[in-house]
């Protein structure tokens, strides 16, 4: 994966699209059109963009912070058509709200139709009654999603699996463009989430937050770069024991709603430090409130950052 250039140590940037936007996309939009901001990231040296999933968000959620999204897949998979370099996350894919076998195929869809750029962001998932609006079991989800990540990668191989002991086989086709298949990388602060990270994953997806963040977002807190570069520490350690070879990405998310500008003077300031705790890529949740104001701090960014950006 290329870093992107004016980063200390070749940390890569994604872009997370501003969730906010979402719930009047079309006010939002104003217009303009996706291929915009395909255009815009392929000359920012951005190296990502990511989109989360949340399908039936609960009234219940979105009264304390919580908000809507678009389809990761089917949002990323026309994203690919309006660029030809970025990378394509999903962050995060709940892993308990669809079959493991219908998540891979959409994510081998993506993968092939934008020549190899997908990496698979997934998670436990923590809103209770959006797994029970999706028929899933919120009392399994870590159990199921181990099980998930195996059934994932049986079906990328294109070969004959059986998805339960003692069934017919089957065998998936096509395959995704990236063998053996995209990166997988596990998004949560928790233990659980670096343990299978660690042993089943291809990179760890943590996030700064308070306690009082915590307590919305069903998962641990995470302070400050110290406690990052401790628990990277962990997370490679397990990673060792469970005979792991390849290094591990870490996409930290360390500032919410930031200008262009401020976001940058944050990797002038801390990107040595991030990358002394491991981190490989840095998730920018940008201010923006229109669809023009995305696109303008996108081409602010990668000026910024010493990127030549050839504006159309």
């Amino acid at each position: 994966m290329e870093p992107v250039m004016g980063t200390e140590g070749g940390l890569s940037v994604c872009l997370d699209l501003p969730v906010r936007a979402f719930a009047r996309w079309e006010d939002w939009l104003d217009g303009h059109a996706i291929s915009e901001l395909g255009a815009a990231l392929d000359s920012s040296g951005i190296g990502a963009v990511s989109v989360s999933d949340h399908p039936v968000p609960p009234d219940s959620w979105l009264g304390v912070g919580g908000h809507q999204s678009m389809d990761p897949f089917a949002f990323l998979s026309h994203l690919a058509a309006c660029s030809s370099r970025v990378r394509l996350l999903t962050n995060l894919i709940v892993a308990g709200y669809r079959s493991p076998f219908v998540t891979a195929k959409a994510a081998a869809t993506v993968d092939v139709l934008s020549q190899g750029r997908l990496i698979l962001g997934m998670g436990a998932g923590y809103v209770a009654d959006e797994f029970g609006a999706v028929g899933a079991d919120f009392g399994r989800r870590g159990r199921e999603f181990d099980a998930a990540i195996g059934g994932i990668r049986a079906s990328w191989t294109g070969e004959s699996f059986a998805p339960s002991a003692g069934g017919p086989t089957h065998t998936v086709l096509p395959r995704p463009r990236q063998v053996p298949g995209p990166p997988i990388w596990i998004g949560g602060n928790s233990a659980a989430a670096r343990r299978r990270a660690a042993r089943l994953g291809d990179g760890w997806i943590p996030f700064l937050q308070s306690p009082e963040q915590a307590a919305v977002t069903g998962t641990d807190a995470l302070q400050s770069l110290d406690e990052v570069a401790d628990r990277v520490g962990h997370l490679n350690e397990m990673a060792r024991e469970a005979g792991r070879t390849a290094p591990l990405d870490v996409c930290l998310s360390a500032t919410r709603g930031d200008t262009a500008d401020a976001f940058a003077d944050y990797v002038t300031a801390s990107g040595p430090e991030c990358v002394e705790a491991g981190v490989t890529w840095l998730l920018w949740q940008p201010y923006a409130k229109t669809f023009k104001s995305l696109i303008d701090q996108v081409y602010v960014l990668g000026q910024s950052l010493g990127v030549t950006s050839d504006r159309r």
